[in-house]
Parts: C-alpha cells; structure tokens; sequence
C-alpha cells in the first residue's frame, strides 16, 4: 500500500538536489542503487531491520556505497534506514524519477517494433519524437513478432501504432461496414 510517503521523501531529496544544482545526478544514483536492490533484494531487509542496531546498518551503509554515490544519496539511504523504509526506495526512486522528468521536460517512449530496430532506427525515431514532443525522450525497445511488421509507440499516454496489424485490422473494419 503507497501511502503518498514515497513521494514525500522523493519531493525532499528532489528539492536538496535542485539546490545542489544535482538533479541528474542524484537522478542516475537512484537508478543505480534500485539496481543494486533490485539484484540483492535481502539487503533491504538487513537495512530496515530492527534486529540490527542503528549504528551497524549505519556502518554498513557506508562500507558499502560511500565510494560509488553521492553523499546526497548515501544520506538519502541512512533516512530511509533509520526510519526503518528502505523497502519504499523502488517508490521513492519512481516519485523523484516523475519529478525529474517534469522538470527536465523528459518523456518515456515504449517502442514495440516486430523486428530489433537498428541504433540508426532508434536514433531517427527519437529525434522525431523529440522534434514532435518538444521534449528529451528516453527509448525503451522491445520486439513483438506479432505485429507482423512497423512499431508502436506509447508515449505521454498517447499510442502511436503504425503496425501493420493495426493498419490489418483497420481495412478488415472498413471491408466489414
């Protein structure tokens, strides 16, 4: 259950961030350390536990991420630690990311092809979104040989599908009126 605490602690490290001209940083360290997390996933459970003193997770925490993130973040992980909320960094990373791209004028753009899309493809294809949204975009690809051919788009809540099984379906509509 999300109790909007996430987006509360991701508004407080955002605005210590901003104020460290560190957005991006602190952005590129948060998807960093959720991949930490996310291949160790017991660690959460070591750092929020209760079992542990403070000062053990405290030292921990230090052993291990000092050297490789920000002191914004290291800190950011201590609070999260000693309120014992470690397990809600997925959220917070996921708040400060929505925050992050509203800011940045970023957008995420899911792109289904029915074949791999060449780095050529991918570059052309970001750069008319870009030119078409008037903001940064982030390519996430997939495959999906079901298309039969073309991609889809989602975007900004917006589907673009120039699929051809889209297309198929749209004539099969037309052929049936």
């Amino acid at each position: 259950m999300q109790t909007g605490i996430e987006r509360e602690y991701a508004v407080a490290l955002y605005s210590i961030a901003s104020d460290d001209k560190a957005e991006t940083l602190v952005y590129e360290s948060l998807i960093r350390l959720g991949e930490v997390f996310s291949s160790c996933p017991e660690a959460i459970e070591i750092l929020d536990s209760p079992a542990i003193p403070r000062s053990q997770r405290s030292s921990l925490i230090d052993d291990v991420f000092e050297a490789d993130f920000p002191r914004t973040v290291v800190s950011f992980l201590h609070l999260l630690s000693d309120n014992r909320q470690v397990s809600r960094l997925f959220g917070c990373v996921r708040e400060y990311e929505e925050i992050y791209f509203e800011e940045f004028k970023v957008s995420r753009a899911k792109v289904v092809s029915s074949v791999e899309l060449t780095e050529e493809e991918k570059e052309k294809l970001k750069a008319k979104l870009e030119k078409k949204s008037g903001r940064k975009v982030i390519l996430e690809c997939d495959t999906d040989s079901s298309l039969l051919g073309g991609i889809t788009v989602d975007m900004d809540g917006i589907r673009m599908d120039g699929s051809i099984k889209a297309r198929l379906a749209t004539l099969k509509g037309v052929l049936e009126q």
